[in-house]
């Protein structure tokens, strides 16, 4: 699917890593639903998407805990974001895969390119030489740790392309999330939404174009060939 943005020329891309590059986001967002629906903590999958993905942990976590209170009338219990991360760090070490198609666009892309998550710059080395992504790009791997507002701000996408000497007008960013998308529109890149993740169900397309998402790619494949048209 794809809209105004078509033929617009393309010098740059920067990619989300969480649910873009790698198949994490299903495993997080079973891991994250199940721990908050046992403190009573119960949310619908689309409210949760919408609200969630993409925000860094703290801000998550800050908008979890005002949930907690407001809805149960009970602070979060103590330790519950360690039990998140063993979990976590549990189902990347026996589950966790590139998406399909990723491995080779990032290692074949001959463009600027770059990674900005919202994950902490440790986890997200480790998380993408798990997956033998991190070679592609290097350097050029930018966590929300290291500016000072996360998604949806336009903050991360900034100083990642900054880093990589990317204009913003023609720098793509290929994000799953709407707060994702909304960072990208408001650092003046083109903002593609993915649906390729495992967590991408139906409606997830539209969460992203209500989001402001110029286009939306359902695979590496269709990124590809939007790229062999946009490269001059």
């Amino acid at each position: 699917m794809s809209t105004r943005q078509d033929t617009q020329t393309i010098t740059a891309v920067i990619f989300d890593c969480d649910g873009v590059l790698i198949d994490s986001e299903v495993l997080s967002l079973e891991i994250e639903r199940s721990l908050l629906a046992e403190i009573g903590l119960a949310y619908e999958l689309a409210e949760y998407k919408r609200r969630f993905l993409g925000l860094p942990f703290g801000t998550y976590l800050d908008a979890i805990k005002a949930d907690a209170l407001e809805r149960t009338g009970r602070a979060l219990p103590d330790g519950l974001d360690i039990r998140f991360g063993a979990l976590l760090n549990k189902a990347f070490e026996e589950k966790l895969r590139a998406i399909s198609g990723a491995h080779e666009l990032v290692h074949a892309l001959d463009l600027p390119k770059a990674v900005a998550s919202s994950s902490k710059l440790k986890s997200l080395e480790r998380k993408l030489a798990m997956t033998g992504l991190k070679p592609a790009f290097g350097t050029h791997i930018s966590s929300t740790e290291l500016v000072a507002r996360g998604k949806p701000a336009p903050d991360l996408f900034l100083l990642a392309a900054e880093r990589i000497g990317a204009a913003a007008p023609t720098t793509l960013v290929v994000e799953d999330s709407a707060n994702g998308i909304r960072a990208a529109k408001a650092a003046g890149m083109i903002a593609a939404g993915f649906t390729g993740g495992g967590h991408c169900d139906a409606g997830h397309d539209e969460m992203l174009i209500s989001a402001g998402a110029d286009m939306v790619f359902a695979s590496f494949a269709a990124i590809e060939s939007h790229l062999a048209n946009a490269i001059r």
